[in-house]
């Protein structure tokens, strides 16, 4: 095992540093990201009520349902960078104050191809 010394322990600070505020960049990022997934939510409520409460003419109602349907796909961006970041923060919590506290092992799953392709077809391989 390697020893540590002041070298070494200088610099885990500075990752320690800079994971510290990574976390905090994404803690602010989701705070920006609410609203607008709340924006988008109301949009597409009031499209659903156009629809169904409103005589439209055809035009118009293909023009409400492209709407509805760009704004479901930037909600589903919103949500998927809001679900990025809430996995990322499960992984880890560092406080700046504090020895870096890591709260959950990262744990990856490997898709059956990858498996496939470093151990081969069979699992004799």
């Amino acid at each position: 095992m390697k020893e540590l010394t002041n070298g070494n322990i200088t610099h885990i600070n500075e990752y320690t540093k800079r994971l510290c505020q990574i976390q905090t960049d994404m803690i602010a990022r989701l705070e920006e990201l609410k609203p607008i997934h709340s924006k988008l939510e109301r949009q597409i409520q009031e499209v659903l009520h156009l629809l169904e409460f409103e005589m439209l003419n055809a035009p118009q109602r293909a023009k409400a349902v492209k709407r509805l349907t760009d704004l479901r796909k930037e909600r589903r961006v919103v949500k998927q960078e809001i679900y990025d970041i809430n996995q990322a923060l499960k992984t880890f919590t560092f406080h700046a104050d504090k020895q870096p506290k890591w709260e959950y092992q990262m744990q990856y799953t490997y898709s059956t191809d990858t498996v496939k392709a470093i151990f081969g077809e069979e699992s004799g391989e």
